[in-house]
């Protein structure tokens, strides 16, 4: 006689919402399934079941994951309805941790169009390896007074 196997359990709302907000994490931050399985311990498979909610994610887990994509935990909630309240935005979430100077500049980044992102990429990711600058860097002046300058340079 064959030991019977329990009744596969399905997916719960949460659970496929938690593997929804994990898919978009790792798509904004363009990582490979495999990569990303690598990051966290474990395998490809296991990674695309916790996509799905296949399988259910132990809080350990989700939080070696919220590491690895750069997301508060709570990023993997944000849409989940709380007593009744509205959705709000997942970006928000990730945007509320930051100083008002850096969110800004992540909100301009998300409005260029990839090809020019690839040349900015070069020089943040310089700038950043190169840890703090000696001095503080000339102001600029506002967002509209830096779109006039851009537009007149590019003319």
């Amino acid at each position: 006689m064959q030991p019977v196997s329990p009744p596969r359990r399905a997916p719960s709302a949460l659970d496929c919402l938690i593997g929804t907000q994990l898919r978009k994490a790792r798509e904004l931050r363009r990582l490979p399934l495999a990569e990303l399985a690598t990051a966290i311990g474990v395998s490809l498979q296991q990674l695309q079941k916790y996509e799905t909610g296949e399988n259910r994610i132990t809080a350990a887990r989700l939080h070696a994951i919220a590491i690895a994509v750069g997301v508060p935990v709570s990023f993997f909630f944000s849409t989940a309805p709380d007593d009744g309240a509205s959705a709000f935005d997942s970006s928000t979430v990730v945007l509320e941790n930051l100083t008002p100077t850096k969110a800004r500049f992540i909100r301009a980044l998300m409005r260029i169009e990839d090809r020019a992102l690839e040349h900015l990429q070069m020089v943040v990711y310089q700038v950043a390896q190169a840890g703090t600058v000696a001095s503080d860097p000339p102001a600029l002046g506002s967002e509209n007074s830096i779109r006039r300058r851009v537009k007149r340079q590019s003319t």
